[in-house]
């Protein structure tokens, strides 16, 4: 994971992974067939 995650005006820093980030920013998970995952964000680049 980089150093921080700019949001606006601020940096979120973690050094995991929690429910509250998961659900703060991801949509859902997509399971494929194959060991594939597709993970769809609430935010776009």
């Amino acid at each position: 994971m980089p150093d921080g995650l700019a949001t606006g005006d601020k940096v979120i820093t973690a050094n995991r992974l929690t429910k509250e980030l998961l659900d703060a920013f991801v949509e859902k998970v997509i399971v494929k067939p194959g060991q594939q995952a597709e993970i769809v964000w609430k935010f776009q680049q």
